[in-house]
């Protein structure tokens, strides 16, 4: 009974180091990215996506993305992106979606990248939530449906999104997807600049002269 006790103990005391270790090596990658040491940052946040910490994977990926510390790679911060996003990452998948998207690093696909914005607003990623609803108003990777557009900018919207506020205003001035309803509009655009939205601001002060 001591030997198995004295191996649990072990085998606890060796997890708590393993999660130690991803957590310092991502937290001394952030501190020089911060200092703009970006070679150094990737090497650390490349040991600690390694040991399975889903931060440094998004964050090496963004590095790949952007040339900084390493040579641009859009191939690799796919991987990175997936691998994150399988991991149950939001960040993961949206930055994956804007990829998919664009066509950067995989062949250009609109259906794809609205299943991954959709995963991430599954998740609670607000502005993922936002931008499937812009998919849903212009038909892009998936059927236009005003209703449904509205129904995720309701969703950002109620989620802190001010974009989604703004756009769900939109609807509701045009009477697209939504029963047409201009008072309604105008709270929406209010509330859109209430929350920092200059388009909210410019539709609220355009809704009132």
């Amino acid at each position: 009974m001591k030997f198995l006790v004295s191996l649990l103990i072990i085998l606890i005391f060796n997890g708590c180091l393993f999660n130690n270790n991803k957590k310092d090596y991502f937290n001394k990658g952030k501190n020089e990215y911060i200092n703009g040491n970006f070679m150094k940052a990737a090497k650390l946040w490349n040991k600690a996506c390694n040991l399975g910490d889903v931060s440094g994977c998004v964050n090496l990926g963004n590095l790949y993305a952007n040339g900084q510390g390493v040579k641009q790679d859009y191939k690799k911060a796919v991987e990175l992106y997936k691998k994150a996003c399988d991991m149950g990452n939001a960040f993961g998948c949206s930055n994956l979606s804007i990829l998919y998207f664009n066509g950067q690093g995989v062949k250009q696909d609109y259906k794809k990248a609205a299943e991954l914005t959709r995963k991430a607003c599954n998740m609670g990623y607000n502005r993922e939530c936002y931008n499937l609803g812009v998919s849903y108003a212009n038909g892009q990777g998936v059927k236009q449906d005003y209703r449904k557009a509205a129904e995720l900018y309701k969703k950002a919207c109620d989620m802190g999104y001010a974009l989604g506020c703004n756009n769900l205003g939109v609807l509701f001035f045009n009477g697209q997807g939504v029963k047409q309803d201009y008072k309604k509009a105008v709270e929406l655009y209010k509330k859109a600049c209430d929350m920092g939205s200059e388009l909210g601001c410019e539709n609220y002060i355009n809704s009132n002269n």
